[in-house]
């Protein structure tokens, strides 16, 4: 499983806010993993876990950046 350098395993992706507004497949994809689980807060390891089944890895990275900096998601780092 090939993780992004700036991104551990250990780290935590909260929701924010519950929109998809101007937000592409993937972030929606992952705004519905955090949401359809009742799991506002999950690690990155879980996440990566769930879409590596999915097929869609290599673009989790940059759609969890563009989260972050829309203020929808909020990546704790440890």
């Amino acid at each position: 499983m090939k993780t992004p350098k700036r991104q551990s395993l250990k780290d935590t992706v909260v929701l924010i806010r519950n929109t998809t507004w101007k937000c592409g497949t993937i972030e929606r994809q992952i705004i519905r993993f955090l949401r359809d689980r009742l799991r506002f807060e999950t690690s990155i390891k879980d996440l990566f876990t769930y879409f590596e089944s999915e097929g869609v890895l290599s673009n989790i990275p940059d759609a969890l950046k563009r989260l972050e900096s829309r203020g929808i998601l909020k990546i704790t780092r440890k």
